[in-house]
């Protein structure tokens, strides 16, 4: 087997392996930051939506409140 042909074949092996569906969370979510251990003051927050894609508002600290389940996500071809 010529050295050209078999880097075709291996490129094509890897790029099929690569382009898999990315798998999204099971649900959506989001969080609470917080000023300050009281947790009574919101200063920002993040939310990640059922395609992954990461929402944020204000600003992030060392004080977070859970992560709150949003909403169930559809599973595959639904």
């Amino acid at each position: 087997m010529n050295r050209k042909f078999f880097s075709t074949v291996l490129l094509a092996i890897v790029m099929v392996a690569s382009s898999s569906v990315f798998a999204g969370p099971s649900f959506s979510w989001s969080q609470t930051y917080y000023s300050d251990a009281s947790m009574t003051v919101e200063i920002g927050g993040k939310f990640v939506s059922c395609s992954g894609v990461v929402y944020r508002w204000g600003i992030t600290s060392l004080y977070w409140g859970p992560k709150v389940i949003e909403d169930l996500c559809p599973g595959p071809g639904n």
